[in-house]
């Protein structure tokens, strides 16, 4: 990083480091699966979305940037494109998610209001157009929705264990909270790619 900086990077320049996903190979896994296959290790990523494979790195370094400053509340990658564009002074240009700018900095960053992440993936064995899993994230719950294993509620405490520990069915109020939670945003995904769609279609004619 240092060498890039020295040759590439002028003081005016924003510069955005972000990996696409984590990585849990070969590691033991529990979430969602029964006692018998506790055992199971993913040999590939995309399978599951445990916060392994799920949670990313991040970074923004440039003017006027708090420089060592880290935000510990829930983020999510499509909070990067209205950043970049709120940093820009271009407007939102309709990206979907939340400007992390007005929190950047240790006077305002406690300010981030609480986000909800929606992940799903195809996993291995099914088309990549149908998620086998889907899931709703937030600072203190995670709720999955697996076509073959089932549902899953863990509290999510930063512990390496959260996800061995299943609360689905126990009346925890979060339940019912996070599967409308779900819902709504499969809708909403529905509705902005028909969006984006017609948009192109009305484009091209």
């Amino acid at each position: 990083f240092e060498r890039l900086y020295r040759r590439f990077v002028s003081e005016d320049d924003l510069v955005v480091v972000f990996s696409d996903h984590g990585i849990r190979i070969r590691a033991p896994f529990a979430q969602l699966l029964p006692p018998r296959r506790r055992n199971y290790r993913e040999h590939t990523t995309g399978t599951f979305v445990t916060d392994k494979t799920t949670r990313t790195f991040f970074s923004l370094s440039g003017p006027q940037i708090e420089a060592g400053l880290r935000i510990d509340k829930l983020v999510r990658s499509i909070d990067i494109a209205p950043t970049l564009l709120d940093w820009l002074d271009v407007g939102g240009l309709g990206a979907q998610g939340t400007s992390l700018k007005p929190f950047m900095t240790s006077d305002t960053q406690s300010g981030l209001p609480d986000l909800t992440a929606y992940m799903e993936t195809g996993g291995m064995r099914t088309s990549p157009w149908r998620p086998e899993v889907r899931a709703i994230r937030t600072n203190q719950w995670k709720f999955v929705d697996h076509d073959r294993w089932g549902q899953g509620l863990y509290r999510m405490t930063g512990r390496p264990d959260d996800e061995a520990c299943n609360l689905i069915g126990q009346g925890v109020a979060a339940e019912d909270e996070l599967q409308v939670a779900l819902r709504q945003q499969q809708t909403e995904n529905c509705r902005t790619v028909c969006l984006l769609y017609t948009s192109d279609a009305a484009d091209d004619t």
